[in-house]
């Protein structure tokens, strides 16, 4: 990422009301909290802005490993208001003296995903502009059983032993099986991949119907195709993933609808 520096002359940070509380089940139970903070060279002009949107949860463990992921993201050792005024303000100094500043914008939040008895999952998003036509933004799926968050779960760690290259395949399947609904031909499907070839991804979230894959803007697509999910049924995942993880799906309570 590219920051940019300039002398400040105020900073602005505002803590937005709490959300309704999300009832997840006994004893779980989150909120969001948004927290603000600006950057104003000039009072009266437009301001470097950065927003920061925590997951709280009824138990202070979740919310800690929520609050984790948003510092590790900022680089910092807590979200209190001075830390995040001083990450605006030297996110926006231009870099070289007498540079005209420029308004930036960035946002990083965590919510709860989705979850059952056993599992937690989270998903992180960011989106910053420093200029140029557009911003950029980037999900990120974490998975971590709730009585053991040290430790998070990779894909790896529920793929049995010599099936990746199995997975692997089944989401670039997926993915053609994409392209052609959203209207491509067998040519333009070859000249896509040309341009961008497919990579299998480990960005995964458990469903109640199978495994979800989500890909980066540009890294399967050009930017104007988003972030695009791709879905591997539990049927399909019989022999790949560990048994006793596929059984956990059916349980599985999303509470993101992307």
């Amino acid at each position: 990422n590219t920051f940019y520096f300039y002398p400040f002359k105020f900073f602005y940070f505002a803590l937005l009301s709490m959300m309704p509380a999300l009832v997840l089940g006994k004893g779980l139970a989150a909120q969001e909290q948004k927290l603000k903070a600006e950057y104003c060279p000039v009072k009266g002009e437009k301001c470097s802005t950065l927003e920061v949107n925590r997951a709280v949860f009824a138990d202070k463990r979740y919310t800690e490993l929520a609050d984790h992921f948003l510092k590790q993201r900022l680089k910092l050792k807590s979200l209190a208001a001075a830390d995040l005024n001083h990450w605006i303000k030297e996110a926006s100094i231009p870099s070289e003296p007498g540079e005209e500043f420029y308004p930036q914008e960035y946002q990083t939040g965590v919510a709860l995903y989705g979850y059952t008895s056993r599992y937690l999952v989270l998903q992180t998003n960011d989106y910053e502009y420093t200029g140029g036509a557009h911003g950029m933004s980037t999900f990120y799926y974490h998975v971590h059983r709730r009585d053991h968050l040290q430790q998070p779960i990779k894909l790896k760690d529920i793929v049995i032993p010599g099936q990746q290259k199995r997975l692997d395949e089944l989401q670039r399947r997926a993915w053609m099986a994409y392209l052609k609904k959203e209207g491509f031909s067998a040519k333009e499907i070859k000249e896509h991949l040309q341009y961008f070839e497919f990579k299998a991804t480990d960005n995964w979230a458990p469903t109640a119907n199978g495994l979800q894959f989500l890909y980066q803007p540009y890294e399967i697509g050009p930017y104007s195709m988003g972030t695009p999910e791709l879905l591997i049924s539990t049927a399909s995942l019989k022999s790949i993933i560990q048994p006793q993880f596929l059984n956990e799906l059916k349980y599985f309570h999303q509470v993101i609808d992307n």
